[in-house]
């Protein structure tokens, strides 16, 4: 038997633009480098009441910038090293900009540049954001995400003979036929791989394919073996049969995936 972890799994059908979080403090960026200045034909509106920056880009799309977002992100010289492509966070208490507004918003007449001028932001008064800095951090929405949504199928009596099967060669050396399998695992939960070799490490061998091994009370893998003894501690050592069912829920860190290898 081994685990790993389910956030694998969905990672492999995740948008690969990510969301842009609007806490200060939890912030997710995408690596950024400045390259061939783009020229954008937008619209900008300021929403002092909401906090929010309106940007409606020249495919019609509208992004919503918190003012919190791009104080935070300010890219003037005293907030944003270009060397290191850093904050500078050189006060021993970091800034707090939930207040953070904006009193005015304008494009300059390059139409590549934003300009916002701050306020009661003490010397602090402007930021400046390139337009394609902004379009390559747009905040992802519902409309925007490419990968087809998984609707879960629920367990029945129908699936007590007839579990999604599926080659165990194929899926080590076929990236669509793992891709068929990770979708079913989100869609099922369960499958059953055939065709493994006897040989020790198979298990080992296949999580590794897709994820990785994790920890735990047991070990990376461990056996389980059927017992008659009267200091069984699990009901998995007894022979009895056992039905579908959700695993080690009192754990912690609840195991996203569990592979058994049955001999």
């Amino acid at each position: 038997m081994a685990m790993f972890s389910s956030t694998i799994i969905n990672s492999l059908f995740r948008a690969s633009r990510s969301a842009v979080k609007y806490s200060s403090s939890n912030l997710i960026r995408r690596p950024y480098w400045p390259s061939l200045k783009l020229h954008y034909s937008i619209q900008v509106e300021n929403r002092v009441q909401d906090k929010l920056i309106s940007v409606t880009w020249d495919d019609g799309k509208t992004t919503n910038y918190p003012h919190i977002f791009l104080r935070d992100n300010c890219r003037c010289s005293s907030c944003f090293d270009p060397q290191t492509q850093q904050r500078s966070i050189s006060n021993a208490v970091y800034h707090n900009y939930a207040n953070a507004t904006i009193k005015t918003a304008r494009v300059d007449d390059k139409n590549d540049k934003l300009y916002l001028e701050w306020i009661d932001d003490g010397e602090h008064t402007t930021s400046n954001f390139e337009l394609d800095w902004l379009k390559a951090h747009r905040s992802i929405t519902y409309d925007d995400i490419e990968v087809n949504p998984v609707t879960k199928q629920l367990w029945g009596s129908e699936m007590k003979n007839n579990l999604p099967q599926f080659d165990y060669n194929k899926i080590l050396n076929d990236d669509s036929e793992l891709h068929r399998w990770v979708r079913c695992m989100l869609k099922v939960g369960i499958s059953l791989l055939v065709g493994l070799p006897e040989d020790i490490g198979q298990v080992k061998k296949f999580v590794n394919r897709v994820a990785y091994l994790r920890k735990t009370c047991y070990g990376s893998t461990f056996k389980i073996h059927t017992d008659k003894g009267d200091d069984l501690t699990t009901i998995a050592y007894k022979n009895g049969g056992l039905a579908m069912h959700t695993d080690l829920v009192y754990y912690e860190s609840v195991p996203g995936v569990i592979s058994d290898y049955l001999q």
